[in-house]
């Protein structure tokens, strides 16, 4: 996102907050590319979910994202989510400032694509009964 941007404009990481951000094997893999370790686990749905620490994000420092230029692919898109209980693209209503952002078609065939891949890559786990990460982690 750029940097005028609703969250940078109105100085919010709301989002950053208590996050449930799940990751792409390929979010992982640029991650960890980018020299970090250590920032996600494979959850009980078999997700690689972003860590929390003392109540945020672990790439939230002083307010602001520590990976903003390698940030999830969800992260990227957000507040466009993929509600499963509709089975579509939506504005999260828990961004306040969610109506400010302008998403393209393409966003939309992103974030779809982005979804289907993480749960092919979570069937891969499961089948391979693995509680592993891209790089081994637990």
């Amino acid at each position: 996102m750029k940097r005028d941007n609703p969250c940078f404009a109105n100085d919010c990481h709301r989002c950053c907050l208590k996050t449930r951000m799940t990751l792409t094997e390929a979010d992982a893999a640029r991650l960890e590319a980018s020299g970090r370790r250590d920032f996600f686990f494979v959850n009980d749905d078999q997700d690689l979910q972003l860590i929390n620490e003392e109540g945020h994000c672990i790439f939230l420092v002083d307010s602001r994202c520590s990976v903003h230029d390698d940030r999830p692919e969800g992260c990227r898109l957000y507040p466009l989510i993929f509600d499963l209980s509709v089975d579509r693209v939506v504005l999260e209503a828990f961004c306040p400032w969610a109506k400010e952002f302008t998403f393209t078609q393409d966003d939309i065939v992103q974030l779809r694509r982005s979804v289907t891949d993480e749960e092919s890559e979570n069937r891969n786990r499961a089948a391979r009964g693995s509680r592993r990460g891209p790089s081994g982690q637990a």
